[in-house]
């Protein structure tokens, strides 16, 4: 290739990536860049052991609820434990 067709095709990459920039931003900028803290985790574990419970006795799956129970022992009060509201802060108050 000479110089001219090296110069034409880099505009012509320009020009394709400032068409696809609004694109590209907006796939970047729609990356969850957040790092859930311990509490949280540690409070999503015990929602979805609520909810998996729940839906155990509610199917009448007895053997189930027991055996969750003695592998999580902790979390047989868990029931009264306040799930925090996912869109609230945990330090909020």
């Amino acid at each position: 290739m000479e110089i001219y067709q090296v110069v034409l095709v880099g505009i012509a990459g320009l020009i394709g990536l400032s068409m696809a920039w609004p694109q590209i931003m907006a796939m970047v900028k729609g990356v969850n860049n957040t790092i859930p803290t311990p509490e949280e985790d540690f409070m999503r574990i015990i929602a979805g052991w609520n909810t998996f419970k729940r839906q155990c006795e509610e199917a009448g799956l007895d053997d189930a609820c027991e055996k969750l129970c003695e592998i999580f022992p902790m979390l047989i009060d868990a029931d009264g434990a306040d799930v925090p509201d996912p869109d609230k802060e945990i330090n909020d108050g």
